[in-house]
């Protein structure tokens, strides 16, 4: 993997390497583009790094303390809360559905929530894209919604459970369908098929789920993109225009707990948008105002 030295200044700096940085950093990178991606968790290698025990796996977890307030505050913990390059795809249960259309506008359709900014028709392509991306393994036929492609890969077989719920449905005229999931059912690339081992939330040891540590990391990386890891940004810099030149990390050094260490990154193209994937905090800290749900700026 390539390593920026600490004084050099590179194109982008993106916040995070979740379900939203780690495609962002590939598709820059792969635009010829110069960019780091900061993590605050380690860089785990599945294969070398994951047990099939909970207590061992609860290094995947953001369990440091935070502060947590409001009318009705969150409770931060395993499960809910990843600490890891890859954020919450390592740990997420997989499911991988489409918004149907009356969902985007909740409000004004359905009476409750809030109305999406956007159409349907919009998101469709996109959630192709993304089926294809994450090699997503679903039915054949989707009872719901408009008409839509096949899934890349056939649906896992359902367990004893789900076979009891699905005969129940038919009995009672309910459609019923197996879960698209972003695990694989054949072999694709260097993953093989799940083998149903039951930790998918825990970190999957055989890299059969479709995380951003199997599909858009390594993408990054083979295009010139560094990840850092164990790299918590603590403030965004900006010009006196309010855009974006770059960021604060810390870091500790093999993650043991002692003073990090501060250093200060760059980004050159600060007039074309370019700096980060930022969350509340950061925006906090860095006195912009906190962005509505789904939203950044840079």
């Amino acid at each position: 993997m390539r390593e920026y030295a600490e004084d050099s200044a590179v194109d982008f700096v993106v916040v995070g390497t979740g379900a939203g940085g780690g495609p962002l950093i590939a598709g820059l990178a792969l635009a010829g583009f110069s960019v780091i991606g900061f993590d605050a968790g380690p860089y785990f290698r599945p294969l070398e790094d994951f047990a099939s025990d909970e207590t061992e796996q609860n290094k995947l977890y953001w369990t440091d303390n935070r502060i947590v307030d409001g009318a009705n505050p969150l409770t931060m913990g395993g499960k809910n809360s990843g600490k890891s390059v890859g954020g919450s795809t390592v740990h997420f249960a997989m499911v991988s559905l489409r918004f149907r259309p009356e969902w985007f506008k909740s409000r004004s359709v359905l009476g409750y929530g809030a109305d999406w900014p956007l159409d349907w028709r919009e998101m469709w392509g996109w959630y192709g894209k993304a089926e294809r991306a994450l090699s997503i393994s679903g039915p054949t036929r989707y009872p719901w919604g408009p008409k839509r492609p096949a899934y890349p890969y056939r649906a896992h077989e359902i367990n004893g459970a789900g076979d009891l719920l699905a005969r129940g449905c038919e009995a009672m005229g309910i459609d019923w369908t197996p879960t698209p999931l972003a695990t694989v059912s054949a072999p694709h690339g260097k993953s093989p098929p799940c083998v149903y081992r039951g930790f998918c939330r825990f970190g999957c040891s055989t890299n059969a789920k479709q995380s951003q540590l199997v599909t858009f990391i390594p993408k990054a990386i083979k295009a010139g993109a560094e990840i850092r890891d164990l790299a918590m940004v603590g403030r965004i810099e900006t010009d006196r225009n309010g855009r974006a030149t770059g960021v604060h990390t810390s870091a500790r050094a093999g993650g043991v707990s002692r003073r990090p260490r501060t250093w200060w990154w760059r980004a050159t193209r600060s007039r074309r948008r370019a700096c980060c994937w930022p969350r509340p905090t950061l925006n906090f800290q860095t006195g912009w105002p906190i962005p509505p749900a789904s939203s950044a700026r840079t």
